[in-house]
């Protein structure tokens, strides 16, 4: 049987990124009216198509791992660690205001981004969200670190629950919650207070007593790491918790320009990468990163030696794996002028975030209109 070729939006470009393939210099690329690719080749191939030229690098959509959009209100100063930070995010929180939910929303996709995992206490975000051009992932997060209070009643909105961390939600929520997407190592203080109970979180928090493990060991006994597990931020975890979490098939969300504004430290990205973690990029909240531009912290790494063909393969392909997506979704051009380029990955890694973005619009003509010799569609075909 002859499948039925699908119309096709056809764009041209000086250079076009694939997911998991080396960059194609005067490539094409044509999707369907699902967004979905249907050929990618060389330009020359696809001269009898109707075309769009684009100046710039297209690639496939970028996916934000983590965000906390009910925090794009505020601004909290960092620099001496986690705890002095959360103390002031306290002191200062207010209300989540929708307009700074919605403006955020409206700078993620201006800035090419696709997919999104927000984390919520109040499901304050979802109905921008579902206004929205993006697909998210939302995660209702569990703070409960006194036991004797119980397991608070999560936010009646539609999204996974989840724990917070492994420090503000004790033993009993953690196991009825699950860790789907948690805080885990993003301060020196979390294993400090898991393993002794000591050190500046025994100020914040309610005494407990401590189960002698690091966060990701931790999570591990309770039976909640594995392959539907984000770990977020990992700043400080040593070789043995990377070890464990790629065993299991965690991934790893790295929010470095957080990290560094909140503690002044790196995730441990070559170690990560070393142990062939499986590894997606998220901004964090506005509270503590100035943009919501996965692009910006990929230029925090790549600046540090990060391979950008990894940074952009986890600014993409590895957070929509992280988030269940079967590929990375949309796909955008980044640049006003690629035609000079000799790395079009390096570029995008430390000079993308300050790049014009441009979401490729595959909207088909309508039927009447549509050209139907069949040298003007493809067979759909997903490439891997």
């Amino acid at each position: 049987m002859i499948p039925r070729c699908r119309p096709v939006r056809t764009w041209v470009a000086p250079w076009v990124i694939v997911p998991g393939a080396p960059p194609l210099r005067d490539a094409a690329v044509s999707v369907d009216e699902d967004g979905v690719l249907a050929a990618v080749g060389r330009a020359v191939d696809f001269a009898r198509l109707p075309v769009s030229e684009c100046r710039g690098v297209i690639m496939p959509g970028l996916v934000n791992a983590h965000t906390h959009l009910e925090l794009s209100h505020l601004r909290v100063d960092g620099g001496d660690g986690l705890v002095p930070w959360i103390r002031r995010m306290l002191a200062t929180r207010t209300p989540p205001e929708p307009a700074a939910i919605e403006a955020a929303v409206r700078a993620l996709e201006a800035r090419g981004t696709v997919a999104v995992a927000d984390v919520s206490n109040t499901g304050a975000s979802a109905a921008a969200l579902a206004r929205s051009s993006l697909t998210a992932a939302v995660f209702l997060e569990v703070v409960a670190p006194r036991p004797a209070e119980g397991m608070p009643e999560p936010p009646a909105a539609p999204g996974v629950v989840t724990a917070h961390s492994t420090y503000a939600t004790h033993e009993a929520a953690l196991r009825r919650t699950g860790a789907a997407s948690i805080h885990v190592e993003e301060d020196p203080a979390e294993a400090e207070w898991l393993l002794a109970g000591t050190g500046p979180l025994a100020g914040l928090l309610p005494p407990g007593g401590a189960p002698g493990l690091r966060p990701v060991a931790y999570l591990d006994r309770l039976g909640l790491l594995g392959p539907q597990t984000l770990l977020v931020h990992m700043t400080c975890a040593d070789d043995a918790s990377i070890q464990l979490a790629v065993r299991r098939g965690a991934t790893s969300v790295l929010c470095p320009r957080s990290n560094l504004h909140i503690g002044g430290r790196l995730p441990p990205w070559r170690a990560l990468r070393a142990a062939g973690a499986r590894v997606a990029l998220g901004s964090d909240s506005l509270a503590s990163a100035d943009s919501l531009d996965v692009l910006a912290d990929a230029a925090v790494l790549a600046r540090d030696g990060a391979e950008p063909a990894w940074l952009v393969d986890a600014a993409t392909r590895a957070g929509a794996a992280a988030l269940g997506l079967p590929a990375p979704p949309g796909w955008i051009e980044v640049g006003d002028s690629a035609r000079f380029l000799r790395d079009p990955l390096a570029w995008l890694a430390f000079e993308g975030a300050g790049a014009p973005v441009r979401r490729l619009d595959v909207a088909l003509p309508a039927p009447a209109l549509a050209p139907r010799r069949a040298a003007h569609a493809f067979a759909a075909k997903e490439i891997a």
